[in-house]
């Protein structure tokens, strides 16, 4: 084992280890960041994110948001996946939320998809920007990442998706996520586009809570 793989196995220790333990994170925090300061290997500085993701603690989302712009997509998809975890002051979000809506136009689609998703679901903001943002990937050629665009959009009630929603529900595959959409919009607009997979899998939990949403029923 080199040096790298050694650190890595070490990094990953250290994250498996604060994972739901808050009263740990204080401990290793400083080892953690100051590894971002002085590596340059990126799959270190993947794991390294990953293991600061694991602390779900601001500065530490914080300190990872610093590599957002690093050219490997490793490091950046880890940013993606953990950037959002646990923060809570104004000041982190605004800065997230930019880090985020960067990555959602990353060259790389695993990056795009995890940006989307943490900009349209881990997060709770709404405003003009986060909107633009998920309606500029509403079209991706990555699937997952346009309809978790479709999800934070539906999570903010805005209704001018309910035609995509629509659109996409007359597919013959449809992932799980637009039905995710439809049951946050309950947009009744959208009973006869999921009329025929209430018909064709009536068993199924995702559609069923969309239609009942749709019609104005819970479950």
């Amino acid at each position: 084992m080199n040096a790298n793989e050694a650190l890595i196995e070490r990094v990953h220790r250290i994250g498996t280890r604060i994972n739901g333990h808050p009263e740990r994170v204080d401990a290793v925090l400083d080892e953690l960041i100051g590894l971002l300061e002085s590596e340059r290997d990126a799959e270190v500085l993947a794991a390294t994110v990953w293991a600061l993701g694991m602390a779900w603690n601001e500065r530490a989302s914080l300190a990872s948001a610093a590599l957002a712009g690093h050219p490997d997509p490793r490091v950046r998809l880890a940013v993606a996946r953990t950037v959002s975890c646990d923060i809570d002051s104004a000041d982190a979000v605004a800065i997230v939320v930019e880090v985020l809506i960067g990555l959602s136009v990353d060259v790389d689609e695993n990056v795009r998809d995890w940006a989307v998703f943490g900009l349209g679901t881990m997060l709770e903001v709404d405003s003009d920007r986060v909107r633009e943002a998920l309606w500029a990937r509403i079209d991706d050629v990555g699937t997952d990442v346009a309809d978790e665009a479709l999800v934070g959009l539906a999570r903010r009630r805005d209704v001018r998706c309910s035609p995509v929603v629509a659109d996409r529900l007359g597919r013959w595959e449809v992932g799980a996520l637009v039905f995710e959409a439809a049951e946050l919009l309950g947009d009744p607009r959208l009973l006869d586009a999921l009329r025929p997979w209430m018909s064709r899998l009536p068993d199924d939990d995702s559609v069923r809570r969309a239609w009942l949403a749709c019609a104005g029923r819970s479950a």
